[in-house]
């Protein structure tokens, strides 16, 4: 009985890693595909956010190969993106600069 209990578990245990691989790995593939590119390791998404056009927050989400990958972005941008206002484009133009200007460690 403990060797069943042990096969089901480790069964169970695959099939949460196959659903995983399907949601993140198959999701990047099928992503790949439509946009018709050769391959699709990254993908940087933005957000910005404001109140009345005051309290600025920006967000930014990275997926590596399908699964998110937490980073965090030490840029003081709340000084810079209260300055520019509430307008999106310019302060993801401003974010931009800032990454490329100082790239991860």
């Amino acid at each position: 009985m403990a060797c069943k209990n042990a096969e089901n578990a480790l069964h169970e245990k695959f099939e949460l890693i196959k659903k995983d691989e399907d949601r993140t790995i198959g999701a990047n593939e099928s992503l790949r595909e439509i946009l018709h590119l050769k391959k699709l390791h990254r993908i940087e998404l933005f957000d910005n956010s404001n109140l009345f056009g005051s309290y600025n927050v920006s967000g930014m989400v990275v997926f590596k190969d399908g699964k998110p990958n937490i980073k965090k972005i030490d840029i003081p941008l709340t000084n810079i993106l209260s300055a520019i206002g509430s307008k999106n484009f310019p302060k993801l133009v401003t974010i931009f600069l800032l990454l490329a200007m100082c790239p991860s460690k």
